[in-house]
């Protein structure tokens, strides 16, 4: 671990006091953060309750700088109270420091894996046992299990300890599960002897903790990358198809049957159920392949192009298109929400009062309302919101909108050289100035005048799906833009959501990681399409029936050089 690691954790706890902001709702803000943390960490959530607590030292720390504190203010004994309660989490703090250290140093693993590799007595795998008292001695997955007694350790060289680890099968070891059924990783001195000896010996230290329920069942159902046939041009839905299946908690929902026992046929809105049973129809055919092999998916394009007929094989098909009619329809047979009244419309003078609240609690008031009339398990994973606020350059007056969203097109600079995915995001985000014919009518001034409009990402969805706009119009043509996009596997959602939204209650400061891409390859008329997936540890290429495994890591560079499509899913804070 860099020296330099609970230094970056300090900074990724940002927190941000809105201009409209007082002592009372900072305390508010306070008083919930620290409440969440305590449930976090009572679950064992270590890296989210201590970024979090961290959050609540800082703006405790800020309020007094921020704003004049009076002695007779009602507030008072609410900052005392909050001041004091975070003055006694410094203990706790560096309690989690062992326990993030440990976690950072060693890859952890999901319990779900284990018992995978347990069942198929994988020859290249060991588990070490650290133990402290005999009554967990026997814990053990395998009948290749090591058990270390936790005060040897500390008492012995790493050559002593590495003579125990020893097995006659050792050259053929390249992993080491290490757990604790005593908690004795968390001992820094203990955790960096076992990390130290295991490298010394060739072999990769893997992390299973056993106190974390969260990383239980979690994500449990994955589905190996079998090629898909190309039914003439239907390319652009196997690329998609290809990301979807490389999804495990969207997978989840239809091989374990919560999707068919989640219908609503009743919905005017969805497919009646069919897109719903014939995409679990087929991710049970892909399954049941177990990576080997090619499926047919003509019965399922026979079902989409029954619900909308544009999608037939006699002509090529925009792969984003096709992904938006999946999302939605999926939402829209899922969704136990639907057929709810609508809210009354908002009066101006309603409206005027709402445009004075600051933009993250609009934006939660906002998200509960669209919620009301769209629950599903899609929109739970797929879904964030958008906030579109235009800005009269004349009386300031404001007008702010929410809509949710699926994916973000991203605009993608035309040029020779690579540009990041950074620079896409601040593109999306940049302010447009609205004057002359596209000036903005405002209603206070009740005459066009010239404004400011911004877009911003006020809430992000557990699965961040970015569309680089590569085609441009020009004429009656399109026109596509091959600049070279660089790799990107891991982001934080700072670098989506700015500063007025991450100061929310609702807001976690969290990373995201790359799973699958899809590229294009050609124009958009005589174009293919293709997919790269990662499944269980490994980069798969997938292009139409062929599917070949990616051992060359600059070829995954080269292909999401070439990116249309990215799919990014929310990682677990302790990876």
């Amino acid at each position: 671990m860099g020296k330099n690691y609970f230094e970056d954790l300090f900074e990724k706890a940002f927190v941000y006091i809105h201009y409209d902001e007082n002592v009372e709702s900072c305390i508010f803000r306070a008083s919930c953060w620290l409440k969440e943390a305590n449930e976090l960490y009572s679950s064992s959530q270590w890296m989210s309750s201590y970024i979090l607590y961290l959050r609540v030292f800082k703006l405790v720390y800020i309020i007094p700088q921020r704003f004049r504190i009076s002695k007779n203010a009602s507030y008072y004994n609410d900052l005392l109270q909050i001041q004091k309660n975070t003055i006694q989490l410094t203990e706790r703090l560096t309690t989690l420091q062992k326990r993030i250290a440990v976690m950072h140093a060693f890859t952890p693993i999901e319990l779900s894996h284990v018992l995978q590799l347990a069942n198929h007595h994988d020859p290249s795998t060991i588990f070490l046992n650290i133990y402290a008292h005999n009554s967990s001695k026997e814990y053990s997955f395998s009948s290749g299990t090591v058990f270390l007694d936790a005060s040897f350790i500390q008492n012995n060289s790493l050559d002593a300890i590495r003579t125990v680890i020893k097995t006659p099968h050792q050259a053929h070891i390249k992993t080491a599960i290490c757990y604790s059924c005593d908690n004795m990783l968390d001992d820094a001195n203990i955790a960096s002897k076992i990390y130290l000896s295991l490298l010394a010996m060739g072999i990769t230290p893997r992390f299973l903790d056993l106190n974390s329920p969260a990383k239980v069942g979690k994500n449990t159902i994955s589905i190996s990358p079998v090629g898909l046939t190309n039914l003439g041009n239907s390319c652009y839905m196997n690329s998609i198809l290809q990301c979807c299946f490389a999804c495990s908690p969207f997978v989840s929902l239809f091989i374990d049957g919560q999707a068919l026992r989640s219908l609503n046929q009743n919905n005017p809105l969805g497919t009646g159920g069919k897109l719903t049973t014939a995409f679990t129809s087929l991710s049970h055919q892909v399954r049941a392949l177990q990576g080997q092999g090619v499926c047919s998916p003509k019965d399922f394009l026979a079902n989409v192009c029954s619900i909308y007929s544009e999608f037939d094989t006699a002509s090529q098909h925009d792969a984003q298109e096709f992904l938006n009619f999946f999302l939605d329809s999926l939402h829209e047979d899922l969704n136990s929400s639907a057929g709810k009244a609508p809210l009354p419309e908002l009066t101006t003078e309603q409206q005027a009062a709402k445009e004075r609240l600051p933009m993250s609690h609009l934006a939660n008031i906002e998200w509960n309302i669209y919620k009301r009339r769209n629950s599903s398990p899609i929109a739970d994973l797929f879904f964030g919101q958008l906030a579109s606020q235009i800005k009269c350059l004349t009386c300031q007056r404001t007008s702010t909108t929410f809509a949710p969203f699926s994916s973000l097109a991203l605009p993608i600079k035309d040029t020779t050289t690579s540009c990041t995915l950074e620079t896409c995001i601040s593109a999306f985000s940049m302010q447009e100035v609205l004057q002359g014919n596209n000036a903005w009518h405002c209603p206070k001034c009740d005459v066009p005048r010239d404004a400011k409009k911004t877009m911003s990402v006020s809430r992000l969805p557990s699965v961040l799906i970015f569309q680089l706009k590569r085609f441009r119009m020009i004429g009656t043509t399109h026109r596509k833009i091959e600049t070279s996009l660089e790799f990107k596997k891991r982001i934080s959602s700072g670098m989506i959501v700015p500063p007025s939204f991450q100061s929310s209650i609702y807001y976690e400061p969290v990373d995201y990681e790359l799973f699958a891409f899809v590229n294009h390859y050609g124009d958009l008329e005589n174009g293919h399409y293709t997919a790269t997936v990662f499944h269980n540890y490994d980069w798969y290429y997938c292009d139409d029936a062929i599917v070949q495994p990616v051992t060359d890591f600059k070829r995954i560079y080269q292909n999401f050089s070439t990116a249309y499509i990215l799919f990014y899913q929310k990682v677990d804070a302790a990876n």
